[in-house]
């Protein structure tokens, strides 16, 4: 599992990392191979961003809120950030929120 991150020449790799803002290898979000993986499968770096934060969304969901003591972990606020990012997104991007896919307008030819 490799973490790359160079703007001297980006690829599609360093464009999904920055908006991620996964640029910092102590706090790696996600190794090159996944952002690779999700690259292939969606076919564009930016449909990539999404399904990485969908990702994010899902794992964090999974994770229980818990309080020990003076100790309280809840992840609304986490939640709640990474579910604006994917709008934000989505809407930079312009791929729909019903799907992963980029919008496709189907135009049929009038007939006179």
């Amino acid at each position: 599992m490799t973490f790359t991150y160079d703007l001297t020449d980006p690829t599609d790799r360093e464009r999904v990392r920055f908006y991620l803002q996964d640029t910092d290898s102590a706090l790696e979000k996600f190794d090159d191979e996944t952002i690779a993986f999700a690259i292939s499968e969606e076919g564009s770096w930016q449909s990539a961003c999404i399904v990485l934060v969908m990702a994010l969304i899902q794992q964090l969901s999974s994770e229980p809120d818990f309080k020990a003591d003076w100790l309280a972990v809840d992840h609304a606020r986490a939640l709640k950030g990474l579910q604006a990012l994917l709008s934000e997104l989505r809407m930079k991007f312009r791929i729909s929120g019903l799907g992963l896919d980029t919008v496709r307008y189907v135009h049929r030819k009038a007939y006179e």
